[in-house]
């Protein structure tokens, strides 16, 4: 009995790391300008600190689960695609346990903290998809 791998058939490559990077972070920034926008409209003193510190805490995790990977180094895309969702599990789970733990060890507010990281996570997540799709995209086009 042969079995053919399926590895043999599927493309090895490495993902555009400074591209990720800088769709990571310039969303996080992005989200931040976004809030002093609302501050700055709203009159809030306190909301823009925190929000500025949730914003901070989830590009600092997104940056670090990124380079977790790897994505410099060249893998097959089945490895890519369980290493991306590895890290995006690994993001969900670590970063409200870390926006807790910031809140309850600094005088921020809840609100503009909790809505900051989750806007932010929002925004990173569907930033870094749409870097990761246009990557895909390339490798897969027909000729």
């Amino acid at each position: 009995m042969t079995t053919t791998s399926l590895s043999a058939r599927e493309p090895v490559t490495s993902l555009p790391t400074t591209r990720m990077l800088v769709t990571v972070i310039g969303a996080g920034v992005a989200t931040i300008a976004g809030w002093s926008v609302v501050t700055a409209l709203t009159g809030g003193t306190g909301t823009m600190t925190s929000a500025a510190a949730g914003a901070a805490l989830v590009t600092g995790i997104s940056v670090l689960s990124l380079l977790a990977i790897g994505p410099w180094k060249s893998r097959e895309m089945g490895t890519w695609a369980n290493l991306w969702l590895a890290a995006l599990v690994g993001r969900l789970l670590l970063t409200p346990a870390l926006a807790y733990l910031l809140y309850s060890a600094t005088p921020l507010s809840l609100i503009p903290l909790m809505l900051s990281v989750a806007v932010t996570y929002v925004v990173v997540q569907i930033s870094e998809a749409a870097a990761l799709a246009a990557h895909l995209n390339r490798i897969f086009a027909t000729p």
